[in-house]
């Protein structure tokens, strides 16, 4: 099944309905970052958001195919972990301009919750370029955020594009990908318990 086609909408379904996504465009596989000119051939003023082990993976690339394009970066440096907070978004918004027209993501869940809220408090589309298979988020519109130090899951959008390089995510670490696969194995019988009950 071509996902780009199913993305299309469902007009004759079973059930009755006519079924919609917002997703534009799903690509995964070698070079998927060489499809962003053709994407982004709409946008003007594009906002790159990365972090520290992030950037090093795809940034580069990425800037080369934006051009002219890409007229901002954010490489949001941490000794530690990321935290999706206060600080990183107000990092992510000091960087946009009003002619900010689109932002694009280069990681997993907290690069992806970032753009995620930030695109959506501002009215922006994103598009993430996903990392590491570690979690299922990309796809949904759940931006799980820490703000005054509660953890807090706001209704937000999905991105208009979602890119993965199968080269770079077979190379994220071991322990990203356990944890992806634990994700699925948890979410089948989450939801089977969710329809038993």
């Amino acid at each position: 099944m071509d996902i780009n086609k199913l993305l299309q909408g469902v007009d004759h379904c079973p059930c009755g309905q006519k079924h919609t996504c917002q997703i534009q465009a799903v690509h995964i596989e070698k070079n998927a970052i060489s499809r962003l000119a053709e994407l982004c051939r709409d946008h003007q003023n594009i906002l790159l958001v990365a972090d520290n082990n992030t950037y090093p993976l795809c940034g580069e690339q990425t800037e080369r195919v934006l051009a002219h394009r890409l007229t901002g970066k954010v490489v949001l440096h941490r000794e530690g972990l990321l935290v999706p907070n206060e600080e990183a978004v107000a990092e992510i918004e000091g960087a946009m301009t009003e002619q900010t027209d689109l932002l694009i993501g280069i990681g997993s869940g907290v690069i992806n919750d970032l753009c995620k809220y930030v695109s959506f408090q501002h009215k922006l589309p994103y598009y993430i370029i996903a990392t590491a298979p570690s979690m299922d988020g990309y796809a949904s519109t759940g931006a799980a955020m820490i703000m005054r130090s509660m953890k807090i899951t706001y209704s937000a959008h999905v991105p208009t594009a979602i890119l993965a390089d199968v080269d770079v995510l077979k190379d994220a670490p071991m322990d990203m990908i356990q944890s992806g696969f634990g994700d699925i194995i948890g979410k089948y019988s989450a939801l089977n318990d969710w329809l038993l009950s």
